[in-house]
């Protein structure tokens, strides 16, 4: 999806768009297994990307600790643009947004029923 859209959220994982000539393309073109450098124990998480061009160029990118990870964690900003992109199924966007707020200043509420009421429930129609 990234390599199609350079982007990926939700909305790239519905059927007509995972399905897509376009992608199946990409995906027969990619070749997956366990890097030699990845054998080691304490590796769990990173990935060695590897590119060939048509041309013959080669690139190769390490990750050793992904965007977020426990060790490289997703900054606030990153952290809420996921949760409204991931919750846009299920919530409004009043919703997202008060849930936001509330749990930036979590230590300060009084009670949390209403907070996990609208999480557990969303407030919009299931499909």
């Amino acid at each position: 999806m990234a390599l199609s859209n350079r982007n990926v959220g939700v909305e790239n994982f519905e059927d007509e768009k995972v399905d897509s000539e376009d992608i199946r393309k990409i995906i027969n073109k990619i070749e997956m297994y366990i890097h030699r450098e990845l054998k080691e124990r304490n590796t769990i998480s990173s990935a060695i990307i590897d590119i060939e061009t048509k041309g013959g160029k080669k690139y190769s990118c390490r990750i050793d600790k992904p965007s977020g990870s426990g060790r490289s964690p997703l900054t606030w900003e990153r952290l809420v643009s996921k949760f409204k992109d991931c919750s846009s199924l299920v919530l409004n966007e009043e919703d997202s947004n008060s849930i936001i707020t509330n749990i930036r200043d979590l230590e300060r509420l009084s009670n949390i029923k209403k907070l996990m009421g609208t999480l557990s429930l969303g407030s919009k129609d299931h499909i």
